[in-house]
């Protein structure tokens, strides 16, 4: 789950490698602060990724 306009780990670059991975796919999340949305300070952003995460957890394997 890239960041937008993350500038560590730009979306640009995982989109490749997820084509890599049978089943994969890339779910973009939003911050304004990119790669620093990592701290949490976004609720926006804490939302979308517990909402990623909950859907995947919750995919019977």
């Amino acid at each position: 789950m890239p960041i937008e306009q993350d500038m560590f780990f730009p979306p640009r670059d995982c989109e490749p490698e997820a084509a890599m991975t049978p089943g994969a796919e890339v779910r973009m999340l939003h911050s304004i602060a990119g790669h620093y949305g990592l701290f949490g300070f976004e609720q926006s952003y804490l939302d979308g990724l517990d909402a990623h995460l909950r859907e995947l957890l919750d995919t019977p394997v």
